[in-house]
């Protein structure tokens, strides 16, 4: 496997043919028929998206400067909801520093979004890389095995796909146009 498209429809395979489908030691099932089981009839639903994206944002705390603004790893944003001096709770994507978000302190409460009014990076510095170390040798036997749980996942992938409209033909009733 080259790409991350490769490795992920690997995973994909092995999920749903193979993990999802066995049953686990423990429990008895397997976890496709324990998740079933485990649903509640009416289970909750995200009301507010962007709240809940908001809650796997990194978060910090800044003060606002006396010129009503923060930094954060080199750019400066404006705060317009709290007087210099004020701390806030500063929430951001680490992969995309052109917009964050302004809570209370606390995180109870969102004050505003903002975008860079001076802007030196686009990442977070600490986001942690992957290895650069040379990759391991892969056995032969293992591409050979994932080579044909994906070409058995994406057989069945477009099994479930396809549509038989013979199949939608009520035999009952006479064809006028047939």
């Amino acid at each position: 496997m080259k790409t991350v498209e490769e490795l992920n429809s690997a995973f994909w395979a092995w999920a749903e043919l193979e993990y999802n489908r066995r049953i686990h030691s423990s429990t008895g099932q397997a976890p496709d028929e324990r998740f079933q089981q485990g649903l509640q009839k009416e289970h909750p639903r995200v009301e507010d998206l962007a709240a809940f994206q908001a809650m796997f944002l990194w978060k910090e705390k800044r003060t606002v400067s006396k010129w009503g603004k923060i930094s954060l790893y080199g750019n400066q944003y404006p705060v317009r909801t709290r007087p210099h001096g004020a701390v806030v709770q500063v929430r951001y994507d680490p992969f995309d520093l052109t917009e964050i978000l302004i809570y209370e302190p606390d995180g109870s409460a969102r004050l505003e979004s903002t975008s860079a009014s001076k802007q030196t990076t686009t990442r977070a510095p600490s986001i942690p890389e992957e290895s650069q170390a040379s990759s391991p040798q892969i056995s032969a036997q293992s591409v050979a095995y994932f080579s044909r749980l994906r070409e058995r996942y994406l057989k069945s992938q477009k099994e479930n796909q396809d549509i038989s409209f013979q199949k939608l033909r009520n035999p009952k009733k006479e064809d006028p146009h047939g």
